[in-house]
């Protein structure tokens, strides 16, 4: 192609949100809107090991974390961006209707809509969703100016309990960080999720005390990046109401987000999946840890008041 496949995306969404918060849910829901296209996954490495970006997970993390900017966009960055994403994105309705469950159907149903989009050219509507972006809004919006946002909020003492969760588990491992002063004598502490600015602060703390960090700090970075985003750039929407009032709930953002809401959508909001889950999901399942949500209280405290979540005595 003689021009940027930037110009074949149009108003592309990226779900952020700190992990475990519901972005995987707000993900499968809205991603089953007739007019979206997706990778399916969340591409977890793509800016660090496609573009060459300075993260590497077992070496060289710095104090910024894995954040980006929009310094980090450069041209040559972007290009690879858009090539990537104009590869491997697919419309869902695809794939239902030619088998979603066969590897084969899957291959049929990308090739046919690469070729759609060759021969037609029309700018897709693709969702994206990985709680690291979180911390690379402003990275994303320079690569893609009419980007628009989704910001998944939770509870923090449920939010916390389930990133303790996670940590246990080896698949949510992804980085190994230096604790201790000592060159001497290097360790090496498994780190669990996203990897925020000031990380060094709390990599020889208590794992209730890195989670409530982790958590405040992705709520932190929505909250005050949503100051300075144009109108309708943002929309917010709290995992708790999504479960409660889901219908109503995507009823709202698909207005927002200007999406079509479909039958597709509105049965896969019906009967909601349990999505990245460690365990099975149970109501207040947080209670199950009261004594280290408690010891870490004077951390989320003042995020809760800010997005007005209430601790119940």
């Amino acid at each position: 192609m003689s021009r940027s496949r930037g110009k074949y995306f149009t108003r592309p969404i990226f779900i952020v949100g700190c992990p475990r918060s519901g972005t995987t849910l707000t993900y499968f829901l809205l991603a089953s809107s007739p007019g979206a296209w997706s990778t399916f996954g969340e591409d977890q490495w793509i800016f660090e090991r496609r573009l060459g970006l300075r993260i590497n997970p077992t070496e060289d993390v710095d104090e910024r974390g894995v954040s980006l900017d929009e310094y980090d966009a450069t041209p040559e960055r972007c290009e690879k961006i858009y090539d990537y994403f104009w590869k491997e994105v697919c419309n869902p309705g695809m794939f239902r209707l030619s088998g979603f469950q066969s590897g084969i159907a899957r291959k049929v149903a990308n090739r046919t809509s690469r070729y759609i989009r060759r021969v037609l050219r029309i700018p897709v509507r693709m969702i994206h969703k990985k709680p690291r972006n979180t911390l690379r809004i402003s990275f994303l919006r320079a690569v893609f100016p009419d980007a628009r946002f989704v910001f998944v909020f939770r509870d923090g003492r449920a939010n916390v309990s389930s990133l303790m969760e996670g940590w246990k588990e080896k698949r949510f491992h992804t980085f190994q960080v230096p604790v201790g002063d000592d060159p001497r004598h290097k360790l090496l502490r498994q780190w669990a999720f996203e990897l925020p600015p000031q990380w060094r602060e709390w990599a020889e703390r208590s794992l209730p005390e890195v989670c409530a960090f982790q958590w405040v700090a992705h709520n932190d970075f929505m909250l005050g990046i949503e100051k300075v985003l144009p109108k309708g750039t943002a929309v917010s929407v709290r995992y708790e109401d999504l479960v409660d009032n889901t219908t109503g709930e995507l009823r709202r953002l698909c207005q927002c987000l200007d999406l079509s809401l479909g039958r597709a959508l509105l049965k896969a909001a019906e009967a909601l999946p349990a999505v990245a889950s460690v365990s099975p999901p149970k109501k207040d399942k947080w209670r199950e840890r009261t004594k280290e949500i408690e010891s870490i209280r004077h951390i989320i405290q003042p995020m809760m008041d800010r997005l007005g979540y209430q601790w119940d005595e």
